[in-house]
């Protein structure tokens, strides 16, 4: 019983059920290492070739930072000509309200101590 030719020159011959390419049993599966964290060094290599690339193809800058309250990383789109930021993510009232929550989750815990 054909299912299909193969080859495109008209000698083709066709292909078989029985001549599947396909293995009857499938081979069990290793299981893949945990990823490992990048190290500090690898980061800053990363975010430098990304500023490099967003800075020579465009009027605009990026500029990554940590906010020293939070402790969360601050992305900004600003325009290189006047300074200004466009875009910043997390934005700063999102900054805000992270530095307000870990206020108050402090003070919870210093009331049930």
């Amino acid at each position: 019983m054909a299912i299909n030719t193969i080859g495109n020159n008209g000698n083709s011959a066709p292909l078989l059920a029985s001549q599947s390419s396909t293995p009857a049993v499938a081979s069990p599966k290793t299981p893949m290492p945990a990823p490992q964290q990048p190290s500090s060094e690898q980061i800053r290599k990363a975010v430098e070739s990304v500023k490099q690339m967003v800075n020579s193809t465009s009027a605009n800058s990026l500029d990554f930072s940590i906010d020293e309250q939070s402790g969360k990383t601050v992305v900004r789109v600003t325009d290189s000509d006047t300074g200004e930021v466009i875009r910043q993510i997390p934005s700063k009232e999102m900054l805000e309200i992270a530095r307000s929550l870990d206020q108050m989750q402090g003070m919870l815990l210093k009331q049930k101590a």
